[in-house]
């Protein structure tokens, strides 16, 4: 099978970055947990709807539906506004801080928020970069990676 040139543009390049991105998320989480462990209650806040729903549940929401639902609303619509008005940079920032912030606002603490700007940024430039199946498989990569982690729970 041979595998084009387009797709490992598109596809598996900012597949990759999401996997990447995952594991440098999840070993500075868990750093920071480890060494300050007050910060756990300022990532998780009042917790969201899904963190008691059953297994399967959390892991088609977080692993589909999240990913796909958020980067139509903070890339497509928000950062596509900006793009198409030769507004890059400040529509990477807008749509990175907004994409924070709706993790706060969605039951997450503070410090989420905080740590979601990396990877709202990354997602952004997969998106100017790559355009939208660039960001989307980025994101779904990344999300899919928390949901396998989510099954071993």
């Amino acid at each position: 099978m041979r595998v084009s040139p387009e797709f490992l543009k598109s596809i598996a390049v900012p597949a990759s970055v999401g996997v990447v991105l995952y594991f440098l998320n999840v070993n500075f989480i868990t750093w920071m947990f480890n060494v300050f462990p007050e910060t756990v209650a300022l990532v998780f806040g009042r917790g969201t709807w899904w963190l008691d729903a059953p297994v399967l549940l959390k892991v088609f929401y977080v692993g589909l539906v999240s990913p796909v639902v958020e980067e139509l609303v903070f890339r497509r619509a928000v950062l596509g506004y900006f793009v198409h008005r030769d507004r890059q940079a400040f529509g990477l920032a807008v749509s990175t801080v907004v994409f924070a912030l709706y993790h706060m606002l969605f039951g997450w603490g503070y410090l989420k928020a905080v740590i979601m700007l990396v990877p709202g940024l990354v997602f952004g430039v997969m998106f100017i970069r790559y355009g939208f199946r660039g960001c989307l498989s980025c994101h779904l990569s990344n999300n899919i990676m928390s949901a396998i982690a989510l099954i071993n729970i």
